[in-house]
């Protein structure tokens, strides 16, 4: 078993949020859908540096608040809660201290 749950327990959380977005959301193969992806790739390979950099600013926060929202719902939910269960039994073993 790991020395701490918690770490885990988010980083399990945000790749199954990951998995979820693009199982939901398949980013199909067709022309027009692949054509704005290019195109906004494109745009931002092309924006000078510090647009760039207000660009990467917003694009976290943007997806930090998407990843939040999807965090929140499953919380609400119950889907974590097994998850919580065992990293708070790890704490209660000894397994982990708090940070």
């Amino acid at each position: 078993m790991d020395a701490c749950l918690f770490p885990r327990f988010f980083y399990l959380k945000k790749t199954l949020i990951i998995n979820r977005f693009y199982l939901q959301n398949p980013l199909k193969q067709t022309e027009g859908v692949m054509t704005k992806v290019k195109e906004i790739e494109e745009a931002v390979a092309n924006l000078p540096e510090d647009e760039l950099s207000l660009f990467r600013t917003w694009f976290a926060e943007f997806d930090a608040s998407i990843w939040d929202e999807q965090f929140e719902r499953d919380a609400e939910s119950g889907k974590l809660d097994s998850l919580a269960d065992e990293a708070l039994a790890a704490f209660k073993k000894g397994e982990c201290k708090e940070l």
